[in-house]
């Protein structure tokens, strides 16, 4: 009789581990293809997340990109205006019958009173000999409309080209610079048309 129970028990007992050890199995199955597809989940999620990463990425680099070309070309440009400047000034200060004709032009149409003192470098004194400040005097005198005493002054500046006409308190800026900066300001609008396309700063 307690053979016949104890083999029952162990029975029973052999056929409860062989229900555990399926249950487990199943759940150890179940639990894999969940990990399985939480796995690739994460894995196509992370996939997403780089690209959108990369793409926004791209796209600032791009815009910082377009932010340093649109700068350069810029730079570029204004630096090819600055060169006609300079351009503009060394032809006429090289060339010496051009360059007299420019301080002519310039004192007649600065002077004023016709009594204003020419202030000039160093260099370009031996310019004004009295010859020709004696033929600048008939000239302005012609556009006054009354004698002109035009003289040059004892103060000498570095003018970079060019005369200042001084009388009293008043000083006129006749430089080369001065004029020539004066006259890219009046065709500004029209140069920059070209080189930037609307004439406003912006690009092609």
């Amino acid at each position: 009789m307690m053979n016949r129970v104890s083999s029952k028990i162990i029975t029973d007992a052999e056929a409860r581990v062989r229900e555990i050890e399926a249950d487990y199995a199943e759940s150890a199955l179940r639990l894999e293809d969940e990990h399985r597809t939480a796995m690739q989940e994460r894995g196509e999620q992370f996939t997403r997340d780089l690209d959108e990463l990369r793409r926004t990425e791209t796209g600032k680099y791009d815009a910082l990109l377009g932010i340093e070309r649109n700068k350069c070309l810029l730079t570029a440009k204004w630096n090819i205006i600055s060169g006609l400047l300079a351009e503009a000034q060394k032809t006429i200060r090289q060339d010496h019958a051009l360059y007299m004709r420019y301080l002519e032009s310039t004192i007649i149409r600065g002077a004023v009173t016709g009594r204003e003192e020419i202030v000039v470098s160093d260099e370009d004194r031996m310019l004004f000999n009295d010859g020709y400040l004696a033929d600048l005097n008939r000239k302005v005198a012609a556009v006054i409309g009354r004698d002109a005493s035009l003289r040059l002054s004892s103060e000498t500046r570095e003018t970079g080209g060019g005369v200042f006409l001084s009388e009293s308190r008043a000083e006129i800026n006749a430089t080369l610079d001065k004029v020539i900066q004066s006259v890219f300001d009046d065709f500004l609008i029209e140069i920059a048309a070209l080189l930037f396309g609307n004439g406003n700063g912006g690009t092609r």
